[in-house]
């Protein structure tokens, strides 16, 4: 098994270099380091990830936003599985309020159709990344869309390593907090799944 991490930026690169390089450290700090380290900044961030993602050599993938960081036993812990997706714990610091919350697990067991419990810094396979084109273009929770994408084209074993801990800054202003796409973007998965459902009725 052979891993890279994928840190992409777009934007003000005045905000994003400093934010990037703590998450870079993060990875520096790793007990077992990476295969390769991609550090981009694009003119959009799925075309950043993708760029980085298909110039990779790796059999997985850890896609690590620049203003989050991963605890230094990530990496080792993530390789111990079998998933086609890992999925970590995730622990959240809120800056505005200086406060940090225990470490937990995105309701297991959830159906993607309904929720997404995948957090974006979730190792994957790259011939799974291939076989679905890779990020697609959307204001939030792209990484949700891999997610579903990557089920049902055959990818289901996703497996939480509750141990690996992927540590989230939530900050004011970020993309994740544009909650009026929230909804569309739930109708959208949901007819992605039922469009899906459709063509196995029809194969049958």
């Amino acid at each position: 098994m052979s891993v890279a991490v994928i840190i992409a930026t777009f934007g003000d690169r005045a905000v994003w270099d400093p934010l990037a390089e703590r998450a870079l450290a993060s990875v520096r700090a790793q007990t077992c380091q990476p295969d390769e380290v991609s550090r981009v900044h694009g003119n959009s961030l799925h075309e950043a990830r993708n760029e980085a993602i298909r110039a990779s050599s790796t059999s997985h993938c850890i896609v690590l936003d620049a203003d989050d960081e991963i605890h230094p036993e990530y990496i080792a812990l993530m390789i111990t599985g079998d998933g086609d997706v890992r999925i970590p714990a995730v622990q959240l610091y809120y800056e505005a309020k200086s406060r940090v919350l225990p470490p937990f697990v995105i309701r297991p067991g959830v159906s993607l159709q309904n929720r997404n419990h995948v957090p974006i810094g979730a190792m994957f396979r790259r011939d799974a990344f291939d076989k679905v084109g890779g990020f697609k273009d959307w204001p939030i929770f792209e990484d949700w869309w891999l997610w579903c994408e990557m089920w049902l084209a055959g990818y289901q074993n996703f497996q939480t390593i509750p141990e690996a801990i992927y540590k989230v800054h939530s900050r004011l202003g970020s993309r994740n907090s544009q909650v009026q796409y929230a909804a569309q973007m739930v109708r959208e998965v949901r007819a992605l799944f039922e469009r899906a459902e459709g063509k196995c009725a029809t194969s049958a």
